[in-house]
């Protein structure tokens, strides 16, 4: 009778164990699958900021090659009256 008592004793033991195990693996997994989120969510923030400068730099770009260069103001009336 000891036998089955220690034999059931331990089985107990080990559900008990394996269940806090389990509990602090479910924990582990969650904390590892938010850090990820986090580091998704940084790396598109990061990504839209710098597709926004580019767009910034392109207007940039386009609004200095269109740029009308140094003329006089008699050649932009001359222009204007044309």
């Amino acid at each position: 009778m000891p036998f089955v008592m220690l034999v059931l004793y331990s089985i107990d033991f080990a559900r008990k164990v394996l269940g806090h195990a389990f509990r602090y693996y479910t924990l582990w997994l969650f904390l590892s699958l938010l850090i990820i989120i986090i580091i998704i969510i940084i790396i598109i923030y990061i990504y839209i900021q710098v597709s926004q400068l580019g767009t910034v730099a392109q207007k940039y770009q386009s609004f200095t090659q269109n740029a009308t260069p140094n003329v006089s103001v008699p050649e932009l009336q001359n222009n204007c009256n044309m």
